[in-house]
């Protein structure tokens, strides 16, 4: 949504994680870094609705950079920016608690979303992985266990591809 321009708002990003954290990472080009409104959305659905989490740069001598889960501050998450030629770096650590229950890391699907404003807070320009953040169109967020699975069961035995999709707690446990 918005203009396509790379030099006005682009991104490069990443993510990982272990057994505490989301981590996210991203280099970003912006011609006019507005910190409190130029954001990340990172959506995440582990079920039938999704949590969308907002990474946003701070105002240098004004505010610092945040994490938000709608509207609020994520307690435990971390965010540090870093300014650079083309706008910044920017590089989040959110706690696994902050996403769905906090416990189901498996069945996930998502996406992640450049909000960029330039002449005031308004977002003007949105670009994304997918085209919509509707939980039916993000694509799945797969983690190590479900990559070996695809990986190692599912393609090496040409078993073809999944016709639905279960998540149960196997182990038990709470």
């Amino acid at each position: 949504k918005g203009p396509a321009d790379p030099k006005d708002a682009s991104a490069q990003a990443a993510l990982l994680y272990d057994d505490k954290n989301v981590y996210f990472g991203a280099d970003v080009t912006d011609d006019v870094l507005r910190g409190g409104a130029d954001h990340f959305d990172l959506v995440v659905a582990t079920g039938a609705t999704a949590d969308t989490i907002g990474i946003y740069p701070g105002q240098p001598g004004k505010s610092a950079a945040k994490a938000t889960r709608a509207g609020r501050p994520i307690a435990g998450a971390k965010v540090i920016e870093a300014p650079n030629a083309n706008a910044g770096m920017i590089e989040a650590a959110i706690p696994w608690s902050a996403i769905g229950d906090g416990r189901t890391h498996v069945g996930m699907r998502g996406a992640l979303f450049l909000q960029d404003a330039d002449a005031s807070d308004a977002i003007e320009t949105t670009l994304g992985t997918t085209e919509s953040s509707d939980v039916a169109s993000l694509p799945p967020l797969l983690t190590t266990p479900e990559q070996a699975l695809a990986e190692g069961l599912v393609r090496d035995k040409r078993l073809g591809a999944p016709t639905f999709s279960l998540v149960d707690d196997v182990v038990g446990g709470s």
